[in-house]
């Protein structure tokens, strides 16, 4: 999720603050994902819901996907369907 943006710490990166930040991302979307899972070990469907989480971690005012809930679970597709409206 945060590649090439890592909060960091003087010189190191801050896994505490990157996994805090996630987290929040998370709980707000409703994703019950531990963020430090690895990605070989998470489905397709949650795969997705990582990368609609890593969208809204930009904090953009737009963002334009395209079927963005087709690989997801009837419980994923439904909390980032009322997430967005």
């Amino acid at each position: 999720m945060w590649l090439g943006r890592y909060p960091t710490k003087g010189m190191f990166v801050d896994q505490d603050k990157m996994y805090r930040e996630t987290k929040a991302i998370f709980d707000e979307l409703d994703i019950d994902i531990d963020p430090r899972a690895r990605v070989g070990t998470l489905s397709v469907s949650q795969m997705q819901m990582i990368e609609i989480a890593k969208a809204f971690s930009y904090n953009a005012k737009i963002v334009i996907m395209d079927e963005p809930t087709s690989s997801l679970t009837e419980k994923g597709g439904q909390s980032s369907v009322h997430y967005y409206s």
